[in-house]
């Protein structure tokens, strides 16, 4: 097949998938610091719905980090592909942006003259990692920044299925500000899920700050390891959140982080009282009041090893999640396997697959 043919293959079946016609697709396939660079550097146009596929391999952020202004049509930054991108692990340890301890990793600019809710910008299968930020301009993140509340984006956003670790953003005196990653949208649909963020720091956020005026959905992700310097603030935590609409957090696992793992009241918006409902967590400590909490736990998760937060078989976390009415429940796990098992869905961003029968497992 010739290369136009293939890439007007490319393009149909990504326009399948998003809903536009395959001359309004553009697919990026980059595997080098330079290909990354120059497809962050050509957003989406005003014609063009964009897929930036990123081969598996390290990449290293030039000075400043990696920034992109985001365009106005849908577009997605994917990890794990092939070295043709045709294919692709679900893995996120195999695709990494590294910061070298000294710039941030990744920066999403949002034009002020998007107004399109419709629009969906997807960040999945990276690992972020030692991203390093201490400015004091408006809200950062030391692993990955999208949008911010001047101008706050407006198309949806997704972060699912990445490791953001040893992300660095002490300093930085925003409140909006995170270790690892600070999102902003007003679009009906802020999403973050199967996630790991291990080792983060930050002033007010240990790993993740969320503003948004409509519903924001926290599920299946595991907070292992995060600190928050401010010890002097009341407001310190490992995620914090501005919403007028509510934030669920669900089936998570906090474990090990600074005290507290959730402040149930930092930056929940003009006196309206309780924001944050809890389905199914695993947290050590909290403060503050929370809108709504059912089913937590204030046990070990057993995770297998040190650096590795898979469950072991006799984890408490184990199946012990909810499936019912969770705004953006995932499919599948970090590892692609399916999240629901069985009728049932572990806490964290892993699934297990344990198979009991009479007390053993096979």
């Amino acid at each position: 097949m010739d290369c136009g043919r293939c890439c007007l293959v490319v393009r149909l079946a990504y326009a399948l998938v998003l809903g536009v016609s395959s001359c309004d697709a553009s697919v990026s396939c980059v595997g080098t610091d330079a290909e990354l660079a120059v497809a962050l550097a050509s957003p989406a146009t005003i014609s063009e719905a964009s897929e930036i596929r990123i081969k598996t391999g390290t990449y290293h952020t030039p000075q400043g980090g990696w920034t992109m202004d985001v365009g106005y049509y849908s577009l997605s930054i994917v990890g794990g592909y092939d070295s043709v991108c045709s294919a692709r692990t679900t893995a996120a340890e195999t695709t990494v942006l590294d910061g070298n301890g000294s710039d941030p990793v990744l920066t999403l600019n949002a034009p002020v003259w998007i107004n399109d809710p419709s629009v969906l910008l997807t960040v999945s299968g990276l690992t972020f990692q030692n991203g390093r930020t201490s400015s004091t301009q408006g809200s950062v993140a030391g692993g990955l920044k999208i949008g911010d509340p001047g101008p706050i984006y407006t198309g949806q956003v997704h972060v699912e299925g990445n490791i953001f670790r040893n992300n660095d953003s002490s300093g930085a005196t925003d409140q909006f500000s995170a270790g690892a990653l600070s999102a902003s949208t007003d679009a009906d649909g802020l999403v973050v899920r199967n996630n790991v963020f291990v080792g983060n720091k930050g002033e007010y956020s240990g790993a993740v700050a969320l503003f948004s005026n409509n519903p924001i959905a926290v599920i299946n992700n595991t907070f292992v390891g995060n600190t928050a310097n401010q010890n002097q603030s009341a407001d310190r935590t490992i995620l914090s959140y501005w919403t007028f609409s509510g934030i669920t957090v669900a089936n998570n696992i906090f474990w090990q982080n600074s005290v507290p793992d959730l402040n149930f009241d930092a930056m929940q918006g003009f006196g309206l009282g309780p924001q944050m409902s809890l389905v199914t967590n695993m947290f050590q400590t909290s403060a503050g009041v929370a809108k709504a909490e059912q089913g937590s736990l204030h046990l070990d998760p057993q995770f297998i090893a040190p650096q590795n937060w898979h469950l072991t078989y006799v984890s408490p976390m184990v199946d012990a999640g909810t499936i019912a009415a969770i705004p953006g429940l995932p499919t599948t796990d970090l590892d692609g396997n399916p999240r629901v098992d069985n009728g049932k869905v572990d806490i964290g961003a892993y699934e297990s697959s344990y198979i009991f029968v009479s007390n053993f497992d096979l």
